[in-house]
């Protein structure tokens, strides 16, 4: 890879936090760190959004799978006779930016529709007030389900913060004290959201968290995030797909694409902690089809809007898997199955657009002390299954702690 491709991309600012709680900015010890100088790269857009597509964009991201760009996405059609059509090669459209109509026939439609519902520059960042007050440090914490989390009592610390994410079971009700109540931003992809709602509803996540001044950041892991974003802010049933929002689940098959069973046998390179023989849990099979009552709109709520919906650039998820979180099992037959945790990308996004970074609820060394997650009622094993490297990611946390590039809770 060029140098230059691996240098950042910025003119540190001042920036100014209230005396009462200091910020310390990770932009200067990434610079002061030989390798997290070469890895970061801040020229590489966070988002997806209207704006930012081109034919070029299109003709790049065609060459590469979901998570990390649209090539194998099925071309269902949205519009009247575009069902089964096979677009003309992206080369040849003469535009495809959503402004333009004339192009969205030559490419994929459900692509195209959903990012000319994302045509406003509050798509195009995380933070509105930013632009406001570009001098002022952006605290963030960002919340995974980890079971350190239980009896922590890091609650009134997390939401101390300027913002919030949590991700994917995000249960808060009777663990305040330990997990805090604020959401600022909620990440997920659709197969990890469904599984949430199914798994942990008996353990209190029976509905995704919502709020007038929280904001969704979809993670386009399949062509079903794309359908569902766009329902979503059209506040309509989703139109075909797995999750066609006229489907019963008792009509649904039981299986899900996405599902992948735990490994058996680790990888000696993975870890020194991870034992090499893993339990069978239970086989998990959720259904695909819309929870029962529930649509686009009563997921997300009744105020959603464009504004309030995000979308990961797959630019930006490829980058962080080169750059960060290139496992070594992309070379094994786990390969076209493998891609950065949910947890990981919301920790990454936080790190490549906030001041200050507080992670809670993430992979330690000492992770076998605890349950998988904070939220369970008994202690559960944490499993590794073949489509994350989590320890991999537990290493990279522990990097950037030592660094001073992050804070990672710890116990």
């Amino acid at each position: 890879m060029e140098q230059a491709a691996r240098t950042l991309h910025w003119k540190l600012p001042q920036r100014v936090c209230p005396s009462s709680r200091p910020c310390r900015p990770l932009y200067p010890a990434i610079q002061r760190h030989p390798r997290f100088r070469r890895l970061f790269d801040l020229s590489t857009p966070v988002l997806l959004w209207g704006g930012l597509f081109t034919p070029e964009l299109w003709d790049s991201l065609s060459q590469r799978k979901a998570p990390y760009g649209w090539q194998g996405l099925s071309h269902q059609g949205l519009r009247e006779g575009q069902q089964g059509q096979q677009p003309k090669p992206a080369s040849k459209a003469p535009c495809c930016c959503p402004q333009c109509s004339s192009g969205l026939p030559f490419l994929h439609p459900v692509i195209t529709s959903t990012l000319s519902l994302l045509n406003d520059s509050e798509s195009a960042g995380l933070f509105a007030s930013s632009r406001e007050h570009p001098h002022t440090c952006i605290r963030c914490a960002v919340v995974g389900n980890g079971g350190i989390l239980n009896g922590s009592r890091q609650g009134l610390n997390i939401d101390s913060h300027d913002y919030v994410f949590r991700l994917n079971g995000a249960v808060i009700k009777g663990f305040e004290r330990d997990v805090g109540t604020k959401t600022s931003f909620y990440g997920f992809t659709v197969n990890t959201m469904k599984n949430s709602l199914i798994s942990y509803r008996d353990l209190g996540f029976s509905s995704v968290p919502q709020g007038q001044d929280l904001h969704y950041i979809f993670i386009p892991s399949d062509l079903r995030d794309y359908l569902m974003l766009r329902s979503a802010i059209l506040g309509v049933p989703v139109p075909e797909g797995p999750d066609t929002g006229d489907r019963s689940p008792s009509h649904s098959p039981a299986t899900s694409a996405s599902y992948i069973g735990p490994i058996r046998s680790i990888p000696s390179y993975i870890t020194p902690y991870v034992p090499r023989f893993m339990k069978e849990p239970p086989f998990f099979q959720p259904p695909t089809a819309p929870l029962p009552q529930n649509k686009p709109h009563t997921y997300f709520g009744p105020e959603a809007s464009a504004s309030k919906f995000k979308l990961l650039h797959p630019d930006f998820i490829s980058y962080l898997t080169k750059r960060f979180l290139k496992s070594k099992l992309i070379n094994t037959h786990f390969g076209d199955l493998y891609m950065p945790s949910t947890g990981a990308l919301m920790l990454l996004t936080a790190l490549h657009t906030c001041d200050q970074v507080s992670a809670y609820g993430f992979i330690t060394s000492n992770y076998q002390k605890y349950s998988d997650h904070y939220f369970e009622r008994q202690k559960q094993p944490l499993i590794f299954y073949a489509n994350h490297d989590l320890s991999l990611e537990a290493s990279l946390w522990k990097d950037l702690h030592q660094a001073g590039i992050l804070w990672l809770y710890q116990r």
